[in-house]
């Protein structure tokens, strides 16, 4: 990792060893800087066709062999994580922070075998059961979801409100993101269920104005904390 994002990674690892709000606000919780950090961006990783793209939501999107080292300058200068989605051998292969897997990826156990202790690792749960497991997993941080309806995950089942009360009152022992559906408008219900963290796609890709959807869903944040 570049020094910038180390720290964006290590700021996230220190919420699994028990750092209080008031250090995670001092480390980037507020406004300015999660628009700093690559909330505005968008930059995410995903398969098509069987081949890594990268791209961001004020852009096309990128072959990883062809751009590699642009897309990691990218997140360099926003200070931004890079996490890519199911593929843990690409992950490791372009340099990437970290690498985030579904129920039907590959094991955690050999995703962490794959990429070593350094990298993170974050996992999809859909139910108490799975949360469960992944609490006691090898995973550094947890997704909880879809919380509502999402084109994103087509024919996912939404899991509600229900289970980000659950992960409010059994995940403290690692960082959980709530996502799938969640937007400026819902976000607040999310948050008053328990969720101190988000995780959106459309809801700032597809705005009129990413910046100020950006910053409406920072200062949200930077409330919670």
């Amino acid at each position: 990792m570049a020094a910038g994002r180390l720290a964006a990674g290590q700021r996230l690892l220190q919420r699994v060893h028990g750092d209080d709000a008031e250090q995670h606000r001092e480390a980037g919780g507020d406004g300015n800087q999660l628009d700093a950090g690559g909330a505005l961006a968008g930059l995410y990783a995903h398969r098509l066709n069987g081949e890594c793209k990268c791209g961001t939501s004020h852009g096309p999107e990128l072959s990883t062999a062809r751009d590699q080292e642009s897309v990691y300058d990218y997140c360099d200068e926003h200070g931004a994580l890079l996490i890519v989605n199911d593929r843990a051998d690409l992950a490791l292969a372009c340099g990437a922070d970290g690498v985030h897997v579904g129920q039907d990826d590959e094991p955690l156990e050999s995703v962490r075998a794959t990429v070593g202790a350094d990298l993170i690792i974050g996992i999809s749960t859909h139910s108490p059961e799975q949360l469960e497991a992944g609490l006691a997993s090898v995973a550094d941080y947890l997704g909880v979801g879809p919380v509502y309806a999402t084109p994103t995950k087509a024919g996912r089942t939404p899991v509600g409100l229900e289970l980000v009360r659950y992960a409010a009152e059994h995940a403290a022992a690692k960082p959980w993101f709530a996502i799938g559906g969640i937007d400026a408008g819902n976000a607040p219900g999310v948050v008053e269920a328990g969720a101190s963290r988000i995780a959106v796609v459309r809801a700032i890709r597809d705005a009129d104005d990413p910046r100020a959807a950006a910053a409406a869903l920072a200062r949200l944040e930077a409330h919670v904390h």
